[in-house]
């Protein structure tokens, strides 16, 4: 692997130049070499270089990944995530995971409705889980965790000195309705 800028000739000028973005230049598990745009910043690619050699290396070896590259894949610009999943670098799964659960409950909303389901029913349950997950400040698919959840909703139901906690019934239908959505 290497990182570099790629040369290129100016259409308007003619000149030959080279680009204001580095490339990092691997080979990925089927040995096909490939260039990843990363960023104006040296450091900062060179720090995508070192994260897609262990990426390249744990999808040879069929290993799964460390919570820290979990969580660059989430990170990560979406057009890089992409193209590394087009090549088979990323698992397609690991593209989804990498969008904001807010994304996320969008498409599960339009799924919903596609299966003719109550617009005002959707609304509810989208709105339900939504508001669960910033209460929880769960930003990213592997965010998620089931003890947050309830930890969340029984801070719900304590009664504070300035309103009334939300009953067992309604804590119920969040639980539900965030259910509902992991499936």
């Amino acid at each position: 692997m290497s990182i570099r800028r790629i040369p290129y000739t100016d259409k308007k000028t003619g000149e030959n130049r080279l680009t204001e973005k580095f490339y990092v230049v691997f080979q990925d598990q089927a040995q096909i070499q490939r260039r990843l745009p990363g960023f104006v910043d040296r450091k900062a690619t060179v720090e995508v270089e070192r994260k897609v050699r262990k990426l390249v290396e744990l999808r040879a070896a069929g290993e799964t990944l460390s919570p820290e590259l979990a969580r660059f894949i989430e990170t990560m610009p979406p057009a890089m995530r992409e193209r590394l999943a087009e090549w088979g670098v990323l698992d397609k799964t690991r593209v989804a995971a990498g969008k904001p659960l807010t994304q996320h409950i969008e498409d599960w909303r339009q799924a919903l409705l596609a299966k003719a389901n109550g617009r005002d029913y959707v609304d509810l349950v989208a709105v339900r889980t939504q508001a669960v997950f910033d209460g929880c400040g769960f930003k990213f698919w592997s965010d998620l965790c089931a003890e947050k959840v309830q930890a969340h909703l029984a801070e719900l139901r304590e009664p504070k000195p300035e309103k009334k906690g939300i009953g067992p019934q309604t804590s119920n239908f969040y639980l539900q309705a965030v259910k509902q959505f992991c499936k």
